[in-house]
């Protein structure tokens, strides 16, 4: 299981780059969760493919996972990671 969560973590900091050095923990589990449930990007490493096809769906899942405020922070790292692969939102 520590694994799987070390995994996820080194992936969803790929996901946004270096914008922020601790991605919020609700940018990781909606990442996951896209990840394991989508059609179309079934790896999490796939960032373009999360960008151009999953965005409205990380939205929403950031918008209800996101504690405190972290959701802009969260969105803003997702941005940020599409843009660094050129992919558009």
């Amino acid at each position: 299981m520590q694994l799987s969560f070390v995994s996820l973590a080194f992936a969803a900091a790929s996901l946004i780059g270096q914008t922020v050095a601790t991605p919020p923990a609700c940018l990781l589990l909606c990442a996951q969760n896209i990840a394991k449930s989508s059609s179309k990007c079934n790896l999490l490493r796939d960032i373009e493919c999360m960008c151009t096809n999953e965005s409205t769906t990380m939205d929403s899942c950031l918008k209800q996972h996101c504690p405190n405020g972290d959701a802009k922070a969260a969105w803003t790292g997702f941005e940020s990671a599409c843009s660094n692969v050129n992919a558009k939102i």
